[in-house]
């Protein structure tokens, strides 16, 4: 075989190897893992369970300022803005990892349009050149509250350089166990949850817990995402397929 179609060869493996971006291990030490439960765990999990519900209840009430904030967590359970928040970031995280596997041009939302017609979406968030190193992914919930809502959820995935990878709070996170059935290369995304209450039509942050609140939420691998015809539909897999882990120790 000749040089040049040799070097050829060896240039498109190099680019197939880098094709695929591996993320740290969420769970490092799989022989210590904590209660592994998983909270929304039908196909179309809403409404949720009172199971689920006790979980998610137990994640944000683990360091309350004050005790007699447990009656508006509760309220924050059975609120359908908080679960479709949910929703919305597992579908927009796909979408965007979609958009990275198949090389597309960068999106602001999976709807939107591109932000411009060079810039192709680079590995999110661990990429220097990817529109969330920098700055957080934030998902708002509902989208435009209106004043007949009490409480407005805004979910944010940190940036790409807020955080080393081998912290916890890196962005995303490969599940990194195998076990009752797990894909280890399952995506975790960790979101900070940031809660607004209506109080007389001013919107005010509600402090909940004396530490940031954060949800660390599954969704399926790269690989799984790829498979994935259209954006859109790799929208639809997460929102029907993203599940909360009970990270507590």
């Amino acid at each position: 075989m000749k040089g040049w179609a040799m070097a050829l060869l060896c240039g498109l493996g190099a680019t197939t190897a880098q094709a695929k971006h591996t993320y740290p291990n969420y769970y490092k030490n799989v022989d210590h893992l904590p209660p592994y439960e998983q909270a929304l765990s039908n196909d179309d999990w809403y409404m949720p369970t009172a199971q689920q519900r006790a979980l998610v209840s137990g994640l944000l009430t683990e360091d309350l300022v004050q005790d007699g904030l447990r009656w508006k967590v509760q309220q924050m359970v059975y609120d359908p803005n908080f679960y479709q928040g949910i929703r919305r970031v597992g579908s927009e995280t796909a979408c965007l990892m979609f958009r990275y596997t198949k090389g597309f041009l960068a999106r602001p939302t999976c709807t939107a349009a591109p932000i411009d017609g060079e810039q192709i979406e680079a590995i999110p968030f661990a990429s220097k050149k990817s529109q969330y190193f920098k700055q957080p992914l934030i998902i708002n919930s509902p989208i435009r509250a209106s004043k007949d809502d009490e409480l407005r959820y805004e979910f944010w995935i940190p940036a790409g350089m807020d955080y080393k990878p081998n912290r916890h709070y890196y962005p995303i996170h490969q599940l990194g166990h195998n076990k009752r059935g797990a894909n280890n290369e399952e995506l975790v995304i960790n979101a900070f949850l940031t809660v607004y209450e209506n109080k007389n039509g001013k919107w005010r942050k509600l402090k909940l817990s004396n530490k940031p609140l954060t949800l660390a939420m599954k969704i399926p691998s790269l690989t799984e995402i790829r498979k994935n015809k259209t954006a859109q539909q790799a929208y639809r897999q997460a929102e029907h397929s993203v599940r909360i882990l009970d990270s507590r120790e």
